[in-house]
């Protein structure tokens, strides 16, 4: 497994247990971010793609009105 998957994953597992215990979305997420990022040694190409990605996944997982999803930038 190549660290894009291993920090995917990582990030996945992290913030699923967070969302589960009740933070929300916006207050976890970059949180997350930065501590998987810490544990993670990515290129900065890498990190914006996958970004982009996990930031799309979160959106996802959670029931959402149009206007709740989190805002890129």
């Amino acid at each position: 497994m190549g660290a894009r998957d291993q920090f995917r994953n990582r990030f996945r597992q992290v913030l699923r247990r967070c969302l589960q215990k009740g933070f929300l979305l916006e207050e976890c997420f970059g949180l997350v971010w930065e501590e998987v990022l810490e544990s993670a040694s990515l290129p900065e190409a890498a990190q914006c793609e996958l970004y982009d990605e996990l930031l799309a996944w979160a959106n996802a997982q959670r029931t959402l009105r149009p206007n709740e999803a989190i805002k890129v930038g």
